[in-house]
């Protein structure tokens, strides 16, 4: 069941004529037509009663629209997010005392004002803490004022103060 099919099953539940969905959708009828009948071989139920060209809804197809439909709206919703914005989820961030007092406020704002789907996990800790948390993946970027050697962590020199 892909979401290709899916969206090509609810089209077809609100208008039952293939001909005028597949000009909708700017695709083929045999292509919608293949994917219904995979949708349907996937659950192996017919979902739709052929009545000449037309596809009505039976009830096996209704009752498998609304128990799904809810939840390709948030799938539908999901990818959305991933395509418009790539930065979703949580971030541990940390930074020693200096730069969490002085530098980070700002920036957080600004990056949480502009990625409305990330929740920033904000530690102030000291530097060898930070490069011990790395370490063990606990942290993902860690802000530090002292020069370090370890070939296990990706560094990026962001000022020369």
């Amino acid at each position: 069941m892909t979401l290709k099919e899916l969206n090509f099953f609810y089209k077809l539940s609100e208008n039952p004529q293939v001909t005028q969905v597949a000009n909708e959708l700017n695709i083929s009828q045999s292509a919608i037509s293949l994917a219904i009948k995979s949708l349907e071989n996937s659950l192996n139920e017919q979902l739709f009663d052929r009545i000449g060209k037309k596809l009505i809804l039976n009830e096996k197809g209704k009752y498998f629209k609304e128990k799904t439909f809810p939840h390709y709206l948030k799938l539908i919703d999901t990818q959305n997010i991933f395509l418009e914005n790539r930065l979703v989820g949580n971030i541990k961030v940390a930074s020693s005392k200096t730069i969490s007092n002085y530098i980070m406020p700002n920036i957080y704002f600004d990056f949480l004002t502009k990625y409305k789907d990330v929740k920033l996990d904000i530690l102030t800790i000291n530097s060898s803490k930070i490069l011990d948390l790395i370490l063990k993946s606990k942290l993902d970027i860690g802000l530090i004022e002292v020069n370090f050697e370890n070939s296990n962590i990706i560094k990026e020199k962001l000022s020369h103060f």
